[in-house]
Parts: C-alpha cells; structure tokens; sequence
C-alpha cells in the first residue's frame, strides 16, 4: 500500500512482454498481477534466478509472509572467538577499515539490537553511516538498568529508541523514560532464564513495521536469540589474531551445548577477504 500498483501501469504503456524473476511472496497477491497480464493478452514469463532474488529478497520475503524481522547477528572477534580481554578490553579486535566496513551495512537494517552489558560497558552510539538513515535502536534490559544519559539517545528521535524490558523493572523507571519520549515495550512473560523473551520481542517490532534487525551484541544476547531460534544469518567479522584466554569474552555465549550433534551450523555459507580481517557469513540451520 506503500508504493501504487504497477499492473495497470504496465498495460496502459503498451508494453508486449513481462518477465518475472520470482512471483510476490505476499499472499494476499498469490500470483493475482500475473494472472491479470495475462488475461488482458500479455505474454507473461515466470521464473528466472528465482535462488538468486529469494536471497535478494530475503528480507521482504520473511516479514510479508511471518510478519516479524529478518534477523542477522554480527560478531567481531579473533580467530579463537573472543570478543573482549578478561578484563573486558574490545577495543580494537578488527581493523579500521572493517568497522567502517561492517557500520555501513547498518543502513542496510531497519533496527540494531544490543543487550544492556554491551551499553553499559562500551557506551555505542549505534548510529547509522548516514545521517539521513532512521535506524531504530533496541535495547534488552530486563530490568532497566542502563543510564538515561547513555550516547544511544543521543543524536535520534526518542521515539526510535526501543526499551525492551520486563515487570522486573521499576514503574519510576519505566515512567522516566517514557517522558523522555523513549518507546518502552514491557514483555508479558518472562523467558525461563528471566530474561525478555525475544520471540515476543521480535512479533512487537514486526508490529512496528520494522521488517530487518541487525544484532550487535554481546554474546549473551546473541546466544539468548540463537537459542529461541529468532536468527536467520550470522554475520562473523575475523581478525586473524588470537587471544589465547580460557576466561575471556566469547562472541556467543549461555547455549551451553554438552553433545557436538546439537551444535547450531550455519548453511549457504561465503568468506570474503576484507583488508586485513575475513567475514564469514551464512544462514543459520533450521530442522523445519
């Protein structure tokens, strides 16, 4: 309803022929455009590098059909899966080039995701690469913990900054943050570990219209969200260096997996040489 049809257009421009990559995936269409062209004696051809636009159109294929967002996790993190020093030094694992890289492909995203430790220890701004880009910020804080005065508030509508919290936390807090104009979702539920349950998190946004989320960490969050199955990709920038410590910060962390045959393994899988780092990108593996 954004965007007015096409189909009219194109039999009122006396064009002959259609050729379509791949039919809409929104059922409501169902093959309907089609089907009209051809009923008014256009010749209709279907079906051409259907693989290649699914992947193309991963985004808008998952939320016209499920109603929630894409859902990518990015790490970046050495070559033995560290993300931070005992002591919890993250800065810098990977190369300038590649953060300015990976923080470009944030406007690729409607939404990016971080948990509350990543904003209490690190203090992101979780902004765009352009100015002009509306990316909402969504934080998971069970229990509302993280400063009002944090650099994510800065430099952005309040309303795009999204609180995803519980009824652990306070109602003073909670009001607080709504009168800064901040959007404060409180999950109904608690999940099992007490946490926000982001499968309900992720029908909320879908709600919102935000149709792609771009996770950032940290590696509690990323494995809560591999865990409840709301990751379709992971995006794993590596530094070919190596930390070497048993108790330091891993990029995914809680899935406590005893048995090697449930290890989660990702499919469709590509590595790109970057300047002086590599990322590894695949489709998280579904038994469904």
């Amino acid at each position: 309803g954004r965007t007015p049809p096409c189909v009219q257009r194109i039999v009122e421009s006396g064009i002959a022929k259609v050729v379509v990559g791949m039919k809409d995936p929104n059922p409501l269409m169902d093959g309907n455009s089609v089907a009209l062209l051809r009923r008014v004696g256009l010749q209709v051809e279907v079906g051409y590098l259907t693989k290649e636009l699914e992947k193309l159109n991963e985004v808008f294929i998952k939320y016209i059909r499920k109603k929630i967002p894409f859902v990518t996790a990015k790490i970046a993190q050495t070559l033995d899966g560290k993300i931070a020093t005992v002591t919890g030094e993250s800065q810098w694992i990977t190369s300038e080039s590649t953060r300015a890289f990976s923080r470009r492909r944030r406007d690729e995203f409607d939404a990016i995701m971080v948990g509350a430790n990543t904003v209490m220890s690190d203090d992101p701004g979780l902004s765009p690469f352009h100015q002009n880009k509306r990316l909402r910020k969504v934080i998971v804080d069970s229990v509302l913990k993280i400063s009002p005065d944090a650099q994510l508030f800065k430099h952005v509508e309040p309303a795009d900054v999204i609180l995803a919290t519980t009824r652990k936390a306070s109602a003073s807090k909670i009001k607080a943050f709504l009168k800064q104009g901040v959007t404060v979702l409180v999950a109904p539920l608690l999940d099992p570990s007490g946490r926000v349950p982001l499968q309900w998190l992720m029908r909320e946004l879908g709600a919102m219209q935000i149709a792609s989320v771009l996770i950032e960490g940290g590696g509690r969050l990323i494995g809560s969200a591999l865990k409840e199955g709301v990751v379709d990709k992971m995006s794993v920038y590596i530094a070919p260096k190596i930390m070497g410590g048993q108790n330091a910060v891993s990029g995914v962390s809680g899935l406590n997996i005893k048995n090697v045959s449930d290890l989660i393994e990702l499919e469709d899988t590509t590595l790109t040489p970057l300047k002086e780092d590599f990322l590894l990108e695949g489709y998280v593996h579904r038994n469904h």
